[in-house]
């Protein structure tokens, strides 16, 4: 499964909530060598129930927009 995420890093919280077929990940970990980066895929896989390596980045992770292939076992 492809989705496309819009990131909020450094937010007050930590939330996935989708808008208009976009998911929009809040973490509260900086947009700083990669942290930022984890902790979506941490919550990417929690909200789908599945593990963290089923989640990769697969483009944007420099950017706040990323798209997301998540591998359903």
């Amino acid at each position: 499964m492809i989705i496309y995420i819009r990131a909020h890093p450094l937010s007050s919280k930590k939330a996935v909530i989708k808008k208009q077929g976009i998911y929009h990940v809040y973490t509260v970990s900086p947009a700083h060598e990669g942290k930022a980066n984890k902790d979506i895929v941490r919550l990417i896989a929690k909200f789908f129930k599945v593990n963290r390596s089923s989640v990769s980045i697969i483009k944007g992770l420099n950017s706040r927009n990323k798209v997301v292939k998540i591998i359903d076992r």
